[in-house]
């Protein structure tokens, strides 16, 4: 897709998923951002489509960027969260999602971050 279609189609603020390196299916280790765009897209370079997304300092190009619905991002933030404080035991700064909305019972009790104590 082009910039001018993506523009057209998508406003700046749309959640996506950005593969800065490159996509999952040719290297499925590499770093996945969840996240919104904070531009429109452009033409870089006279031939690069390409749009800025939070929390990434360089642009990504459309070809790395799958657009998701604000279900599936919110899911997928929340499953971020959870999983930095699985393996850090703490949030990231960037993290929008930081503490997991609380089911019943509370899933993240454990958590520095839970503000409920496991109530639900």
């Amino acid at each position: 897709m082009n910039a001018e279609t993506f523009n057209s189609r998508f406003p700046v603020g749309t959640p996506v998923l950005a593969y800065p390196a490159c996509r999952p299916e040719d290297c499925p280790n590499d770093k996945r951002l969840v996240t919104r765009t904070r531009s429109e897209a452009q033409v870089l370079g006279g031939h690069a489509d390409v749009v800025w997304v939070e929390g990434y300092s360089s642009c990504i190009a459309l070809s790395h960027v799958d657009v998701v619905t604000e279900a599936e991002y919110e899911r997928l933030a929340e499953a971020r969260a959870a999983w930095r404080w699985l393996t850090e035991g703490k949030r990231g700064a960037d993290d929008e999602q930081a503490e997991p909305s609380h089911a019943d019972p509370c899933r993240w009790p454990s958590s520095p971050d839970c503000t409920c104590g496991g109530a639900s």
